[in-house]
């Protein structure tokens, strides 16, 4: 209706598992039945939805021993098959999750923010970052991690 309003979505990235809640957030042109066909007809990727979106959310919520890897289920993994499976319909901001799975639950855990992003933006691909979520950036006090990262990001694009 309104070329200037823009329409995205939020996904868990683990597209292997992701089916069974009803959402094929893949391209259209993915041809998920090749890679997947225990539970993927051949009609599958007809319902991929990433060409209709703006941008897109991926959840790549792992543990602080899984930041890295190829292999979904790790957050580097998350982004990069994230990145193939949407086959350029649309930008993606890659997260994790700092609160929750193995690891981040207690806190104490900024040496593994830039980490994430390294993993998430400059291993994984994804477009940009984003965290789940704001809570936890403030009750484990990861401000200053947040910002060192961003900062040294930002310096090393202008080298």
């Amino acid at each position: 209706m309104n070329p200037n309003v823009k329409f995205g979505a939020y996904v868990g990235a683990w597209y292997s598992d992701y089916y069974s809640s009803g959402v094929n957030w893949a391209s259209p042109r993915y041809l998920t039945h090749k890679l997947y066909p225990k539970w993927a007809n051949s009609d599958y990727h007809n319902y991929g939805y990433a060409d209709h979106c703006d941008f897109m959310f991926l959840g790549c919520y792992a543990s602080t021993a899984s930041i890295y890897g190829t292999t979904e289920w790790t957050m580097e993994g998350f982004a990069s098959r994230g990145r193939s499976l949407l086959m350029g319909d649309t930008v993606f901001a890659g997260g994790p999750d700092i609160g929750n799975p193995e690891g981040w639950q207690n806190g104490l855990k900024s040496a593994y923010i830039p980490k994430t992003f390294d993993a998430i933006v400059t291993k994984g691909m994804a477009d940009g970052y984003f965290v789940f979520d704001l809570c936890h950036i403030r009750m484990f006090e990861y401000w200053s991690a947040f910002k060192k990262t961003f900062t040294e990001y930002t310096n090393s694009l202008t080298k």
